[in-house]
């Protein structure tokens, strides 16, 4: 009965209504940012000497050869989003229910993931083309590890190195949240600290931005990385490793949480009151 409740909470979730709509319009445009990157990208490497002069001008192409930053405006949504939604079940229901979250973090991902690896290997077979998957590190794709790059192998879903980073961050969420209750219960009894989870989960977030922006700095200093080229694989994990860019998604958490909690103080309004509202 457990494992079926929560399947049927998964798949309630796939329809439920976002309550923070702007979040899906401002993906979308994350979205359209890395693929103008991409595309400008795919102009150097089939335009030959194109590419080069679009780069030499830099000024008209600025915009979407920044599309990078794009991946970080959708980690700093995603952690918003995480945030809001796991303080308003830590408020409601007194704890987090993981079987449930992790079922549904799954059920969001695992389908689109399976499918792309199938049809990309049926694609290069009909093509005739070097497969891509499944590839000497396919297996990374099953445990959602492909962001980290251990050879110069043609990965399998390369581009899903993103995929797997958010959900490795989404895993660690409730365990931040977790550690941050116990945090506020251990001040409140020992310091009389009275802070609350949600400042907790604020502050822990805050400290792991530090910590990130220390992890870069040591790791650009340790492998003198501005001195290689952008093809390096030193670049690539750089780039992809989670230890790299955690920080976008925990500054994300922090304002979701700290949005949701102060949502939750605030008294609530009549419901014609809120239609009043909402006309206006």
């Amino acid at each position: 009965m457990g494992a079926l409740r929560m399947l049927a909470t998964a798949l309630e979730t796939l329809q439920r209504k976002q309550e923070f709509d702007f979040c899906d319009g401002l993906r979308a445009l994350a979205v359209l940012w890395v693929c103008a990157d991409h595309g400008i990208l795919c102009v150097e490497l089939f335009l030959e000497g194109m590419g080069a002069r679009l780069y030499q001008l830099w000024w008209p192409i600025a915009l979407p050869a920044s599309g990078e930053a794009g991946v970080d405006v959708f980690l700093v949504l995603s952690g918003f989003l995480m945030g809001s939604i796991l303080q308003r079940e830590t408020t409601s229901t007194g704890g987090i229910a993981m079987g449930s979250f992790v079922v549904r973090r799954l059920f969001r991902l695992f389908p689109a993931i399976a499918a792309a690896m199938l049809l990309t290997a049926l694609g290069d077979r009909a093509a005739g083309a070097e497969p891509e998957c499944p590839s000497q590190e396919w297996w990374m794709n099953l445990v959602i590890l492909n962001n980290f790059v251990l050879s110069d192998a043609l990965p399998c879903l390369g581009h899903t190195w993103s995929v797997a980073l958010e959900l490795q961050l989404y895993m660690a969420t409730p365990l931040l949240f977790t550690a941050a209750a116990r945090l506020s219960s251990i001040l409140r009894q020992h310091w009389r600290w009275k802070l609350t989870p949600a400042e907790c989960v604020a502050a822990l977030c805050a400290l792991a931005v530090v910590a990130c922006c220390g992890i870069r700095l040591w790791f650009v200093t340790s492998t003198g990385l501005l001195e290689k080229p952008s093809t390096d694989i030193a670049w690539i994990r750089y780039y992809m490793g989670t230890q790299y860019r955690y920080s976008s998604y925990a500054a994300g958490v922090l304002v979701g949480t700290l949005c949701a909690a102060t949502r939750q103080q605030q008294p609530e309004l009549p419901k014609q009151q809120q239609q009043q509202q909402q006309q206006q």
